[in-house]
Formats: structure tokens, C-alpha cells, sequence
């Protein structure tokens, strides 16, 4: 009966100390005051970012200085080569930013389809 004691106290002991990281894990942002500056963030958005979601933050703003609005569409004008020479921006973080561009390009479509209108800024850059 004592042994199986312990184990309770140990295991209260063990959850208690999880929560205690896991609510220090989330109240302390991931990011610098200046990158949550160049981010373009709230401390609060920085502290429910990830490294990893941050990463891809950083990576939609620098290649949004590459996108173009063609015929309703927004076109990514740098390739994914270009991208890790010029900017850094790893293969995987392109083709992230790649497949956001692709949905925000099905979400336009639809809209114009239901005959939405839209005015759409010809570049990303614009919603700096």
C-alpha cells in the first residue's frame, strides 16, 4: 500500500512539472523583440508561433517581394534555386510558401466564380 503511495505522489509530482513547462513552453515567444518587429507580430502572436511556424513566416515575407498578380492570379516570380541562392529560403519553406499561394489563388478563384468582386493589390508586398 505505501509503495503504491509514492507511485501517486510521483506521478502528481510528474504532471505538475508538465504543466509548469508546457505553460512556460507557451508564454515565452520563440522569436527576438526585432524579429517579432520585422515579423510584423504581437508578442501575444509570438508566443502561440513555433520555431517552425515562424520559419515560415519569415519566408512568406521575404518571397512576397517575388509575387505578381497575373490575370486574377498570384504568380511567384522566383524559383525555388533563385530562392535558396538569393534569400536562404530552404526547398521545403518554398514549397510551403508555393502551396499557400495556391490556395489563396483557389479561395480567389471561387470567389470570382460566385461572382464576388475583388480588388486584389498586384503584389503581396502591399500588405507590408
Amino acid at each position: 500500500m505505501k509503495n503504491k503511495k509514492w507511485h501517486n505522489i510521483i506521478l502528481i509530482l510528474a504532471l505538475v512539472l508538465l504543466l509548469f513547462e508546457l505553460k512556460y513552453c507557451t508564454e515565452r515567444p520563440h522569436a527576438t523583440q526585432q524579429e517579432i518587429e520585422q515579423l510584423m507580430l504581437t508578442p501575444d502572436e509570438a508566443k502561440r508561433l513555433t520555431p517552425e511556424m515562424l520559419e515560415h513566416r519569415k519566408a512568406s515575407l521575404v518571397l512576397s517581394e517575388y509575387v505578381v498578380l497575373k490575370e486574377q492570379q498570384y504568380v511567384l516570380e522566383i524559383s525555388a534555386k533563385e530562392a535558396m541562392e538569393k534569400e536562404g529560403i530552404s526547398q521545403e519553406l518554398y514549397d510551403k510558401v508555393v502551396k499557400d499561394l495556391e490556395d489563396t489563388n483557389a479561395a480567389i478563384t471561387k470567389a470570382l466564380q460566385e461572382g464576388q468582386k475583388l480588388d486584389l493589390p498586384k503584389s503581396f508586398a502591399d500588405f507590408k
